[in-house]
């Protein structure tokens, strides 16, 4: 229904390939030129929980002027679920929604006029980004197609797209990751399924978004409008991409028959992936396990996991390494936040936090910076309702 697949060739071989995963409707040009600079560009986002709003902050961490539009009867579920900064509750100290709410601003809406004051906000604003769904935007007085209609640009995140058969389902990032093959492909050796330990479609999805208006902001088409009708499912489902086209191909072979990948436990108690796939691997192998072999002997993987199992994760993985061999070590959230290169390259920049009681914090930041200007800084996540000074009339908003 989406448009989502298309058939080409490939050495004469007809494949199933997949799409942009997200579907474009063409507006109106503005009636005013914008300037191609993101620190010129003004976002307006209407959203919840994580894939949405992250895309507000990648945009507000390039320079973009970015309002978070608040409802004080439907606060963000991160902004009242933990873990807190500091173990302490409160709207201000959520760490998701730090994560996902860096560096914008934050407006209450009243919910008595909450349908004005959605719209003054978005009468100032070149982009909308939203993923709280067609009923609440119809509530909302919030139609995309006027958006682009005016010239502006209107981003939509769900989990199937607004339009099709399954639009309107409400999803997380399980279910996307599920429908869009990620979760299938993600097997214990034995074929059985194996746990996704966190949320891959949302941040996925963001960044498919953030780049979508940016090049939007910056190109030529920059003054006509457009609703992008963005499907998390259609993300997933392009990450595994080649599995799909593989899948399509008649008689196609199974990529994983004569290939171990595997995570092993080493003696420090972390744990060392590796993968042997070309047969010049398995040689390599072989010679530093001083086995023979033979046709990739399961007594080499039973050799191998025993190597592990006797040095740290750092040491056999290093070795391996140096064998021309794929092997790293398992790193954890606490080896990431000392994590050396990371130092080095400012990956985890410290902010003012919004509660006045902390002080200082550090943010996860952008896996991208701009050539010959070092790590990209944040801003810290906007405390409810910081803008509202500014706006007038609702700073008793509670």
């Amino acid at each position: 229904f989406r448009g989502a697949l298309s058939t080409t060739q490939l050495c004469g071989v007809e494949l199933r390939v997949l799409e942009s995963p997200w579907l474009t409707h063409v507006g109106y040009r503005s009636d005013h030129s914008r300037t191609g600079r993101l620190s010129d560009l003004r976002v307006a986002e209407l959203t919840h929980v994580l894939a949405g709003p992250i895309v507000g902050a990648l945009l507000g961490a390039m320079g973009a002027r970015v309002l978070r539009l608040e409802d004080p009867q439907r606060l963000d579920i991160y902004r009242r679920t933990g873990p807190f900064a500091r173990g302490k509750p409160g709207v201000d100290r959520g760490a998701y929604f730090a994560v996902a709410n860096h560096s914008k601003q934050s407006l209450l809406i009243d919910p008595a006029r909450a349908v004005d004051d959605v719209t003054a906000a978005l009468s100032d604003a070149d982009v909308l980004i939203e993923n709280i769904g067609s009923g609440r935007l119809a509530r909302l007085n919030v139609e995309p197609s006027a958006v682009a209609s005016s010239g502006r640009l209107a981003v939509r995140v769900s989990g199937f797209g607004s339009e099709g058969p399954m639009a309107g389902y409400r999803v997380y990032a399980n279910n996307v990751q599920a429908y869009g093959g990620l979760a299938g492909l993600t097997v214990e050796p034995d074929g059985s399924p194996a746990r996704l330990g966190t949320v891959i479609a949302d941040p996925l999805s963001s960044v498919v978004a953030a780049a979508v208006v940016a090049a939007w902001a910056v190109g030529p088409a920059r003054d006509t409008g457009a609703v992008i009708d963005l499907s998390m499912a259609e993300v997933v489902a392009s990450t595994v991409a080649e599995f799909v086209a593989a899948a399509a191909a008649p008689d196609s072979c199974d990529i994983g028959d004569s290939s171990h990948r595997g995570v092993h436990p080493a003696a420090d108690g972390r744990w060392v992936a590796v993968e042997i796939a070309e047969p010049d691997e398995w040689t390599r192998l072989a010679e530093i396990l001083a086995v023979s072999d033979d046709s990739r002997h399961p007594t080499v993987i039973e050799k191998l996991a025993g190597l592990v199992a006797g040095a740290s994760a750092d040491d056999v993985s290093a070795r391996l390494s140096a064998s021309g061999l794929r092997a790293a070590a398992v790193q954890r959230a606490e080896d990431l936040i000392s994590d050396p290169h990371l130092a080095i390259r400012g990956f985890f920049p410290e902010i003012a936090h919004p509660d006045p009681d902390i002080g200082t914090a550090r943010l996860v930041g952008l896996p991208w910076r701009f050539v010959g200007r070092g790590p990209v800084p944040l801003m810290p996540p906007p405390a409810l309702g910081n803008a509202n000074a500014h706006e007038g009339g609702m700073t008793n908003v509670s």
